[in-house]
């Protein structure tokens, strides 16, 4: 029998997520619409709400739960966040969950 809150656990990728982050990291263009309104942007993809929330609000918490790491670090650069600080909020993030 399947144990519900195992599979609850489970991160799914978002293929629009991984999409819109991806045609953000093959086109300066898109890097510029992107930081020109992100609201904007994120219309060009079907992003479920919550998604587009947490991208939003850069909810490192959320969107490591739905996207691949290497894409993942793309998008927090391209927002201003240098990869130490993004490692050490990943660390955090995995610190509270281990605990």
């Amino acid at each position: 029998m399947i144990d519900r809150a195992e599979v609850d656990k489970v991160a799914l990728v978002d293929y629009w997520l991984s999409r819109m982050i991806f045609d953000l990291s093959r086109d300066p263009a898109n890097v510029a619409a992107w930081r020109k309104d992100r609201n904007a942007f994120m219309d060009r993809y079907p992003l479920r709400p919550q998604i587009r929330e947490a991208v939003l609000a850069d909810d490192l918490k959320i969107l490591t739960r739905h996207v691949n790491a290497y894409l993942l670090r793309f998008y927090f650069g391209i927002c201003g966040m240098s990869e130490p600080e993004l490692l050490a909020r990943l660390h955090a993030l995995k610190e509270k969950t281990d605990g």
